[in-house]
């Protein structure tokens, strides 16, 4: 996935992801955290994990609808 689209990205019926730009970006829907550090934030959605790689990751708000992770994103996993 590109990073640095401004275009939400619907992969799924149960989550919804918004790359505001390489340093933010919106997850809404069922999501657990699987791992969390300063290079790495894996996340399970259900049918999917979707891993973000990047440089000074951290959650900037958590809330039971979705999460923003901001940091220097430099690549996006789905498996």
């Amino acid at each position: 996935m590109k990073i640095g689209s401004s275009l939400p990205f619907d992969f799924s019926g149960n989550f919804y992801i918004e790359i505001l730009n390489k340093k933010e970006i919106v997850l809404t829907g069922f999501f657990e955290i699987i791992e969390l550090d300063k290079s790495v934030l894996k996340t399970n959605c259900g049918e999917h994990v979707i891993i973000f790689y990047g440089n000074d990751i951290e959650l900037s708000c958590y809330s039971s609808d979705g999460f923003k992770i901001k940091g220097d994103i430099k690549k996006i996993e789905f498996e």
